[in-house]
């Protein structure tokens, strides 16, 4: 039986680390930046709806979107449907419903036909695409961290499962992403399964996928209020774009433990977070023993403070150097042939460093920041394949893809 990666992690016996980066201590203004300059983004309005029928809810972002954009301000909306709805995005497959007298409304969003009632928290959002770094990839990889977040605080471990998108749990996906752009502007949002049931899935494959899908009352055996619910879920959201105090930021992280510590650290890489990573990454490494793992680490700290160096706080120079180092404990820890680390379009992180170390070779427009950020920031998506009973359940059931 194969280990996971947690399983086989050797830690030090002591859990003294140091309390900061091998830099030593950094100022707030140069340590964990946040993603938007404070005049870039003034306000996000949240309001929590309870029981709402979709198409007042597509009205309302659709009457927010105008008002969005002009004002370079967003709009949340915490809700759950009422009556219960099927709606299809822009890349159905007619195959995928599979009851034919079904009722489906058409949704100008990504994703495939899925469904909404009562007891499923949805999440619409209506926010400037010029204001997210990344753009709409970028907002999916956040909404997706807050997910994740969110549902850690009521028991429930989630991560990806490249290359979908959406949040996975070891009974299968629970939360979904659908996403629009109109007018420059990304409108619709997630969803995810706290208190509804399988029932109301059963006359279709959601989003596409054959994929066994979750719910939390199921895992957690209790009932989740959704109102508090999207409440921590807004926090996540918001966070992404906040400025952090990096010894507080550091002082949290010494007191968890390793899995959390790594699983945060793919969050926070998947963000485009990537001080948030490296910090991570860091206080993990120095818990670890020397040997494959405390490589691995390290090469994922340092390509972290590459793209860090590539896409933000840009060192064309510096950035190079630290994936040429990275690529270099890759092959030297020599796991990627016993873990399947996926980054980007089912890449090897070995793969994508190689992939970037060429472009510095070959592409000129690398000194170009838009071309950057077009060519390296839209598609990460790190996964990391150690939840074993999750590949057990699915071993059969290979997703359509």
């Amino acid at each position: 039986m194969r280990l996971s990666f947690f399983e086989s992690l050797p830690t030090k016996n002591t859990m003294a680390i140091r309390s900061f980066s091998a830099r030593g201590k950094l100022s707030k203004a140069e340590c964990l930046p946040p993603l938007l300059e404070e005049s870039e983004f003034m306000f996000i309005e949240y309001q929590y709806l309870g029981p709402t029928s979709y198409e007042e809810a597509l009205k309302l972002m659709q009457a927010k979107i105008e008002d969005a954009v002009q004002q370079k301000k967003g709009y949340f909306f915490g809700l759950e449907h009422s009556p219960r709805i099927y709606t299809s995005g822009l890349t159905l497959d007619k195959k995928d419903i599979l009851e034919p007298n079904l009722k489906v409304v058409k949704a100008r969003r990504g994703g495939s036909v899925t469904v909404h009632g009562l007891g499923q928290l949805v999440f619409y959002t209506v926010i400037p695409v010029d204001l997210i770094p990344g753009g709409l990839e970028g907002f999916i990889r956040i909404l997706e961290g807050a997910i994740i977040f969110s549902l850690e605080e009521v028991g429930i471990h989630s991560f990806y499962y490249a290359p979908h998108s959406g949040v996975f749990t070891n009974d299968g996906k629970i939360g979904f992403v659908g996403l629009g752009l109109k007018s420059r502007c990304i409108y619709h949002g997630i969803s995810i399964n706290l208190n509804n049931s399988m029932e109301e899935f059963l006359p279709i494959n959601s989003c596409g996928l054959t994929l066994p899908i979750a719910f939390g009352t199921k895992l957690t055996q209790k009932t989740i209020e959704l109102k508090p619910f999207a409440e921590r879920l807004h926090h996540f959201i918001l966070d992404s774009f906040a400025d952090i105090d990096g010894t507080g930021f550091r002082e949290k992280y010494e007191k968890v433990n390793n899995e959390t510590c790594f699983k945060h650290g793919i969050v926070y890489f998947n963000q485009r977070r990537f001080w948030h990573s490296h910090e991570v990454w860091e206080i993990l490494w120095h818990r670890v023993e020397s040997g494959p793992y405390h490589t691995f680490l390290q090469a994922l700290i340092q390509l972290s403070m590459g793209l860090y160096k590539l896409m933000i706080k840009v060192n064309l120079k510096g950035a190079r150097s630290l994936f040429t180092k990275a690529l270099a404990k890759i092959k030297e820890s020599n796991l990627e042939d016993q873990y399947f680390y996926r980054l980007i379009e089912q890449k090897t992180i070995k793969e994508f460093i190689e992939n970037m170390l060429t472009a510095f070779e070959n592409d000129s427009s690398i000194n170009d920041e838009n071309a950057r950020k077009k060519v390296f920031s839209p598609y990460i998506l790190m996964a990391i394949d150690d939840y074993e009973s999750f590949n057990q359940n699915l071993s059969s059931r290979s997703p359509r893809l």
